[in-house]
């Protein structure tokens, strides 16, 4: 069955992450969303790789601050071991949603509609 995911009691310590694209420039979009208040930070990307994300990631928290859990599809940039050992040394937990059932990480693709 179908669980809404519970809302934190505090921005900024769960979040869903996302890449849109290719768009016809040929350019990406990735997308990290708070689940509290639902503020979204994006970013354009010529090439979408674990790298480049989290490069990215970093200037974000940087910010924000670090959030405890962070949500993803399963990607092959968010499921690498470089893209895990990194959130695992910022100490974030990664969740990933369901395969082929991109509503469990709806918060996010309601943004990138």
């Amino acid at each position: 069955p179908m669980c809404p995911t519970e809302l934190p009691g505090e921005r900024w310590s769960q979040l869903t992450i996302d890449v849109c694209g290719p768009f016809p420039t040929g350019e990406y979009v990735v997308v990290v969303t708070d689940y509290y208040s639902r503020w979204s930070e994006a970013k354009i990307l010529k090439t979408v790789t674990s790298a480049n994300i989290l490069k990215w990631l970093n200037e974000v928290f940087a910010q924000h601050g670090y959030p405890h859990v962070l949500k993803s599809d399963n990607a092959s940039y968010f499921t690498s071991e470089e893209f895990k050992s990194t959130l695992n040394s910022w100490r974030i937990q990664l969740r990933t949603v369901t395969e082929y059932w991109h509503q469990a990480n709806g918060q996010v693709e309601k943004f990138n509609e």
